[in-house]
C-alpha cells in the first residue's frame, strides 16, 4: 500500500482510498468526521462537480449559437446598411435629395469629406452644414412622434437627452 520511503511525507487525502484518508486524517488529529462522512461528501462533491461541468457545457454550446445567430444577423444589417447607403449615395449624386446632398455626394465620392465628419461637424462646409441640419431635423421628428405617442418614454427620453452648448437644431419643440 504505502511505499516506507513515503513515511512521513504529507498525502493528499483526495487521492488515496478512503481507508487510507480515514488513517490519515486521524493521524492528523480530525477524529471528528467518520470514514463514511468522508466518503459520502467526496461522492456529493463530485456529483455537484459532474452538474457543474454539464451546465457549463450546455452555457458554452447556447452561447456559441448566441454569438452565431448574431454574427448572422450583424451581416444581414450590414448588408442592408450598405444597399441602402448606395440607393442613398445615387438619389444625391441624381439630385433627387436636393443640391446640398449632391454637392455632398460629390465631395463624399472624391474623399474630401466622410459621413463620419458630416455627422461629427468637423466638416464645415456650407452642404455638410445643410445635411447636417436636414438630418437633425428629420431624427428630431421622429422622436417627436415617438414622444407624441408614449409620454412615459419622452418624459424618460428628456431626463437623460442632453444637447451640445449651441445646438439649436435639436432644440425641444414646445
Amino acid at each position: 500500500m504505502s511505499d516506507p520511503a513515503d513515511k512521513g511525507k504529507p498525502t493528499h487525502p483526495a487521492s488515496e482510498p478512503a481507508g487510507a484518508a480515514a488513517a490519515a486524517a486521524a493521524a492528523a488529529g480530525h477524529r471528528g468526521i467518520s470514514v463514511d462522512q468522508l466518503a459520502q461528501f467526496r461522492a456529493t462533491m463530485a456529483e455537484a462537480m459532474a452538474e457543474l461541468q454539464h451546465a457549463t457545457g450546455e452555457l458554452r454550446a447556447q452561447s456559441a449559437t448566441f454569438l452565431a445567430e448574431v454574427e448572422q444577423e450583424r451581416a444581414r444589417l450590414r448588408a442592408e446598411r450598405e444597399r441602402a447607403q448606395s440607393a442613398y449615395a445615387e438619389q444625391a449624386r441624381d439630385g433627387e435629395a436636393g443640391a446640398a446632398r449632391r454637392q455632398l455626394q460629390a465631395r463624399i465620392d472624391d474623399d474630401e469629406t466622410t459621413w463620419r465628419d458630416v455627422i461629427s461637424g468637423t466638416d464645415d462646409h456650407w452642404s455638410a452644414r445643410e445635411v447636417r441640419s436636414e438630418l437633425v431635423q428629420d431624427a428630431r421628428a421622429e422622436i417627436d412622434a415617438i414622444e407624441d405617442s408614449d409620454p412615459e418614454l419622452a418624459q424618460r427620453y428628456r431626463a437623460h437627452a442632453q444637447l451640445r452648448e449651441g445646438d439649436r437644431n435639436g432644440e425641444w419643440r414646445d
